[in-house]
């Protein structure tokens, strides 16, 4: 699909990867667009319980918010993009030191600051 399409080809340019958030939901987009710790390097989560552990099937390392920002990642896959909004405010610096928001719903798109 074009998720992970977009994510191939980001990759083939030497582009890191990562997720924002590591909920139920966003597993079941992973799992929608074929991706997997082959292309996604780790995982962001606010959430210390789930810090340490792995997305289940897919293998993709879920660590602290400021530990994801420390690894500068080129790109952030934001999935709970219904919270984009209040993540473009909370990640501002991220975006505006050049990285860059993928949003997957409801139509693929890469967005900065």
């Amino acid at each position: 699909g074009q998720l992970h399409d977009l994510v191939v080809k980001l990759r083939k340019r030497g582009k890191r990867i990562w997720v924002l958030g590591a909920s139920t939901r966003g597993h079941t987009i992973l799992q929608a667009a074929g991706l997997s710790h082959e292309q996604i390097e780790g995982a962001s989560d606010k959430n210390p319980d789930k810090w340490g552990k792995t997305i289940p099937g897919l293998g993709i390392p879920i660590v602290s918010p400021g530990e994801a920002l420390q690894a500068r990642p080129d790109y952030f896959l934001v999935l709970p993009w219904s919270y984009l909004r209040e993540l473009r405010e909370t990640y501002r610096l991220y975006l505006k030191a050049g990285g860059r928001f993928v949003v997957p719903l409801p139509e693929v798109t890469i967005c900065a600051s």
